[in-house]
């Protein structure tokens, strides 16, 4: 969660998370904006959730609403959508998995990806 990169990979051998924007409507430019393991930034998960949160929010429209004590507010139920799917992604991700966690983001569309499954027994599911 706040490791260091290196340690981090010494550890989880196959860890990778990458996130990235695809903007463009430009075939040839694979996307616009990435976040991975580069070496530019402490690439732990509490690192990645903050970058990545903050490009995930930055051109959702805000309404101007106020809440029950006249304070305005800043965020939209899209705002919040968005945070749990990215905390979902990366809490049951399976690190250890040779797949990495991608999320992607397009003008008009979220892909969160992960390695990982649902921490719920398969005959449990199908009774639900």
């Amino acid at each position: 969660m706040f490791g260091r990169e290196r340690s981090i990979q010494d550890a989880i051998r196959h860890y990778h998370l990458d996130y990235q924007e695809i903007l463009s409507d430009d075939p040839e430019q694979r996307w616009t904006y990435r976040v991975t393991l580069d070496g530019k930034w402490e690439a732990n998960l509490f690192n990645f959730y903050y970058r990545v949160y903050q490009r995930l929010v930055s051109d959702l429209n805000v309404p101007f609403q106020l809440d029950k004590d006249a304070v305005r507010k800043e965020e939209t139920h899209v705002h919040e959508a968005l945070r749990e799917a990215l905390v979902n992604t990366l809490i049951h991700a399976d690190h250890s998995s040779t797949r990495s966690l991608k999320i992607i983001k397009y003008k008009d569309l979220f892909i969160f990806s992960n390695p990982g499954r649902l921490k719920i027994l398969k005959r449990n599911y199908e009774r639900l």
